[in-house]
């Protein structure tokens, strides 16, 4: 089943400060109670709106990240942008006006890359950056048109009255619970996956944002 996302969506991505690297940048007291993925500090939580950004890095402050309608000559830093109706999601990460290129997950990164959940992004100065990604709640029924196919795991079909696993990289479903009959067992194939097994994606079953690594 082919499935869509809607990339306008304000606060698909964010960016979150990793507190030992801000501690590193002499930003400690910035660094209190940040949790990668988590809200605790939200004010430190960089949200990537739908359209370019720039994101800026100066000595001894924290990273601000700002939509742009278009860049001035002179803009030092990165441009972002979420990558529309993209499977696996990804977002641009351009490198501007000068300034250092990035670390990708530790690795030097060309002027211009893509970005996927669970990438971690150094700018100069040395504050890494967690990309995460908000996903909708992927437990519901079995949406009529997956009734009567198979679950890739236990090879049994889709009924009505079924729970499903939708992952949210490919859309791949599997069985969250089945409604069972007589003396079965419900079907649970989700509780035996770290891991969709067709895309690879990071299993996450509640809504929110993630820094799970996706494929």
């Amino acid at each position: 089943m082919e499935r869509t996302v809607d990339m306008s969506a304000p606060t698909r991505f964010r960016l979150v400060p990793d507190p030992a690297s801000l501690m590193v940048a002499g930003l400690g007291s910035e660094a209190k109670g940040v949790t990668v993925g988590t809200g605790p500090a939200e004010e430190l939580e960089l949200t990537v709106s739908a359209g370019v950004s720039l994101l800026s890095a100066r000595p001894g402050a924290l990273p601000v990240l700002e939509p742009v309608d278009h860049l001035p000559t002179e803009s030092r830093g990165y441009v972002v942008e979420p990558v529309a109706g993209a499977l696996p999601a990804r977002m641009l990460f351009l490198t501007a006006g000068g300034a250092r290129r990035p670390r990708v997950n530790g690795h030097p990164a060309p002027e211009l890359t893509l970005l996927a959940p669970g990438d971690e992004v150094q700018l100069e100065h040395g504050v890494v950056l967690h990309v995460t990604l908000y996903h909708e709640n992927p437990v519901g029924p079995v949406e009529s048109d997956r009734l009567g196919q198979e679950c890739p795991l236990c090879r049994v079909a889709f009924e009505d009255g079924d729970l499903a696993y939708v992952c949210p990289t490919c859309g791949t479903a599997v069985h969250f619970l089945s409604r069972p009959e007589g003396d079965e067992e419900p079907l649970e194939c989700v509780r035996l996956l770290s891991a969709c097994p067709v895309c690879e994606g990071g299993v996450v079953l509640e809504a929110g944002y993630s820094h799970q690594k996706w494929s």
